[in-house]
């Protein structure tokens, strides 16, 4: 290929991306940065978010982003969900329900219930600050556990793992919160 043409490709490559960037709320923006310096490496400015540097996505919803970072401030990981904003996250409810209910967690306290740090606002998104659980998540556990089959021999863990997450949402029950989105 000429030069004009790679040239072509290229500036159509970089319409195609300013494009994407547009459509894409800042939460997906930062997951698809940080997924593109996993894949690809390079050296890149870490992303913030307020005080807290984006570090990794730990995973996605329907109301947002979750990552791992790290609050500079106070010297400790954190797990920091940036909601959407085209997928209900930039509206003034959602964010008025979000800043409720992670006010409402900030005064749970339990084994069983994440931690809230913080919640505020950056850039016009909204994000809630928790903290950081290491470990693999529920699911993955349980599919490490073999097929069903196998599972059935190891009933009583399972039943302790859920009896765990039920005492949790218990808690969060009694302290009047409706936890919208709870599954294993």
């Amino acid at each position: 290929m000429d030069s004009s043409a790679d040239s072509a490709e290229l500036s159509r490559a970089q319409r195609d991306l300013a494009t994407a960037q547009r459509d894409l709320g800042r939460a997906d923006l930062m997951a698809r940065d940080a997924l593109t310096a996993m894949l690809f490496g390079g050296p890149r400015e870490p992303e913030r978010v307020g005080r807290y540097r984006i570090i990794r996505v730990l995973g996605e919803g329907g109301m947002g982003v979750v990552f791992h970072a790290h609050d500079d401030e106070l010297a400790r990981p954190v797990a920091l969900k940036v909601l959407h904003q085209q997928r209900g996250g930039g509206g003034s409810s959602a964010r008025a329900r979000l800043l409720r209910e992670a006010q409402a967690m900030a005064q749970l306290s339990h084994p069983n219930v994440v931690q809230v740090h913080d919640v505020g606002e950056h850039d016009g998104q909204v994000f809630i600050a928790m903290e950081l659980i290491r470990g693999e998540t529920l699911r993955a556990w349980t599919s490490a556990l073999g097929e069903p089959a196998a599972r059935c021999k190891r009933w009583r863990e399972i039943v302790a793992m859920f009896a765990q997450a039920g005492r949790g949402l218990a808690a969060a029950h009694d302290a009047k919160l409706i936890h919208r989105d709870f599954k294993p």
